[in-house]
């Protein structure tokens, strides 16, 4: 328990600067481990389908005037899927998913889709795992609603900026460790491995950074046992920027939960949750955002998320066979 409180200080101490990364980030990354990390799936052994949609700085205002020719900005929309199934070969523990990510800020649009595997094998009092994502990225832009104002510096058609639709594809991996038990979990992970380049017309060109993810929890038992109190750290690095969720959830009777989080400055997230049907978890959850696009360009509104997810057993319960007598 002092080791997982020390991290969390460790790591709140030594993050100085946050800025924008090519990844979406997402408030309830407690949930999405598997998402950040393909080690971390199944991390109870059951089949999971997880959906998420995100709506980041909702209410933008860009300060056009009413009656522009401007088309409206679109502020930034992230919609997440994710499958994954556990099986068993001989005795060896596998997990195989699909991870698709759709992610729109203004005109650019990052769609991507993996095939996920996971390999486990009990140590300790454990499971230690290592995972890998394969696939591909597609990065676009919609040049026909470029807007370009004339003016004395600037023309209205600029060569530089494409009037056409444009885009293109990269192939993309992701690898990751994790060790879990049943109080507590730590991985680490290494996206975009393949430094993925894209061409985008003839103009321009896209390099996307590996991101080093680091995410580890504990569960908190109370001696009320009705609660337990979930403490996690999400961080991540492009190794330009940095930025670091520090988060925490009391859970009632495992059915209802709540929580914060801090994205250091950046926001604060409150959270709410439920879980119902033995495996569906729905919850929300709305970042208050502290940072200078909060007050300056956003006029105080938040972004809000929403996550439902299913787990269940796809093992067949073995049943006790009784042989007669007359044949032993």
């Amino acid at each position: 328990m002092k080791k997982i409180v020390g991290l969390l200080a460790l790591f709140v101490l030594i993050i100085h600067s946050v800025q924008a990364q090519y990844d979406a980030q997402f408030s309830q990354n407690m949930f999405m481990l598997s998402a950040h990390n393909p080690a971390m799936m199944s991390l109870d052994g059951r089949a999971n389908v997880l959906g998420l949609n995100r709506q980041q700085w909702a209410g933008w205002k860009d300060g056009e005037p009413s009656g522009s020719s401007r088309p409206k900005t679109t502020t930034p929309a992230t919609t997440v899927f994710e499958f994954a199934m556990p099986f068993t070969i001989g005795k060896v523990k596998n997990v195989g998913g699909i991870l698709f990510f759709d992610d729109k800020t203004g005109l650019f649009a990052n769609r991507s889709v993996y095939l996920q595997y996971a390999y486990k094998r009990n140590v300790w009092e454990g499971t230690l795992a290592g995972g890998v994502n394969l696939g591909f990225i597609n990065e676009s832009f919609d040049g026909s609603k470029a807007y370009i104002p004339e003016s004395d510096y600037h023309v209205k058609e600029d060569p530089l900026v494409p009037q056409t639709d444009e885009s293109a594809f990269g192939f993309d991996m992701a690898l990751g460790v994790a060790y879990y038990d049943a109080t507590k979990y730590a991985g680490i992970s290494v996206m975009h491995v393949s430094a993925p380049k894209m061409d985008i017309g003839e103009k321009w060109s896209m390099s996307i950074n590996p991101l080093l993810n680091f995410t580890a929890g504990y569960n908190i038992l109370l001696p009320n046992p009705l609660y337990e109190i979930k403490p996690s750290v999400f961080f991540k690095t492009d190794f330009i920027s940095w930025q670091v969720d520090v988060n925490g959830i009391i859970e009632y009777k495992k059915l209802f939960f709540g929580g914060l989080s801090y994205r250091f400055q950046d926001a604060v997230v409150v959270m709410v949750g439920v879980k119902v049907l033995n495996g569906l978890q729905v919850s929300y959850s709305y970042d208050v955002t502290t940072s200078k696009m909060g007050y300056s360009s956003v006029g105080g509104k938040g972004s809000h998320e929403i996550l439902a997810s299913y787990s269940f057993n796809i093992e067949r319960t073995k049943r006790n066979k009784v042989k007669s007598v007359r044949i032993l």
